[in-house]
């Protein structure tokens, strides 16, 4: 569980750094 977690953070900072749509939902989680 933790490491999906983590992974899961990873995915958002990569998304955010290759500029994604707001719109994506990952991006609502790092809120």
């Amino acid at each position: 569980m933790r490491q999906r977690i983590v992974a899961l953070n990873a995915a958002i900072r990569h998304h955010r750094l290759i500029g994604a749509p707001v719109k994506r939902p990952l991006i609502a989680y790092d809120h």
